[in-house]
């Protein structure tokens, strides 16, 4: 009898060389939401999922601050505000909302604009790297006898004397700290977090990028209910990194065993302690 075989075997296939981004780590690591199912499902099996109408608003706004930096590169001056509101309306469209939501999202995108223009087009100095793909950086964990392929990509590394900021742009709802206000927000923060510990990894591992020296990791929010645009950063540790390094590797042993269980003690946790409490699981602590 092989019915056994065929699951077992096409998980073989699925896992086998499997690399991590840091979105298939978080998805693993949120238990709050169904951890290692919710990567099974969404980032092993990819079970068609819908993307949502904010999804495409985030990406029509990211491509606008990537084409700006490759503007300003090539042309050696910004893009001025009329043609960035046109990249922004282009961008929208390929998204292809429902009629309602692509009428929400670009009035809003448009209302929005004057002021990233202001604040984060107009600042760049044109040093910029910008959607930095480690896709053939070759960055590989080690331990013992196990090699963790991984990857991601990075929205825009600035320079500054002594070093870089490597800066991920968020279209949500502005955080003012790092401790967040409710469940929800603490989980999330706690992802955004080790998002930029693995961003820090990728450079110090990479081989094109190793020599720069990172000073921190920003999210730079895109709208805000202040006068300014939000930034929150963090300077991210060598503890950080060291150990979020092997939580990835506790991360690819399970999913090379094909184990996505979640054992009942933490089950009955919430939130972040839900969250932490599992990380200390895989982690042995």
């Amino acid at each position: 009898d092989n019915s056994q075989e065929t699951p077992q075997r096409a998980l073989d296939t699925l896992t086998k060389d499997h690399i991590l981004s840091v979105t298939h780590i978080n998805n693993f690591l949120n238990v709050d939401e169904g951890g290692p199912m919710l990567f099974l499902e969404n980032n092993l099996l990819r079970f068609p999922q819908a993307k949502t109408a904010s999804a495409g608003y985030g990406t029509a706004m990211h491509a606008i601050l990537n084409r700006s930096v490759l503007y300003l590169k090539k042309e050696k001056h910004h893009s001025k505000l009329e043609e960035v509101k046109q990249w922004y309306t282009d961008s929208l469209t390929h998204e292809r909302l429902s009629r309602d939501d692509h009428a929400l999202y670009l009035e809003k995108g448009l209302s929005l604009l004057p002021e990233i223009y202001k604040e984060k087009i107009l600042t760049l100095k044109g040093d910029e790297l910008t959607e930095v793909d480690f896709r053939h950086e070759g960055v590989v964990l080690k331990d013992s006898d196990v090699y963790v392929p991984v990857s991601g990509k990075i929205d825009l590394v600035r320079f500054e004397e002594g070093g870089v900021w490597l800066c991920d742009f968020k279209t949500g709802k502005e955080k003012k700290s790092w401790t967040g206000k409710d469940a929800y927000e603490k989980v999330r923060l706690h992802a955004n977090r080790q998002q930029l510990a693995f961003y820090k990894m990728l450079i110090e591992r990479s081989k094109t990028y190793n020599g720069l020296h990172v000073l921190g990791g920003q999210l730079e929010f895109l709208e805000s209910k202040g006068s300014r645009l939000g930034v929150l950063v963090a300077e991210i540790t060598d503890e950080e990194v060291e150990r979020l390094e092997r939580l990835i590797v506790a991360i690819y042993k399970r999913i090379q065993a094909h184990d996505f269980t979640v054992p009942e003690s933490v089950k009955a946790l919430k939130g972040l302690e839900a969250v932490e409490a599992f990380e200390g699981l895989l982690l042995g602590e």
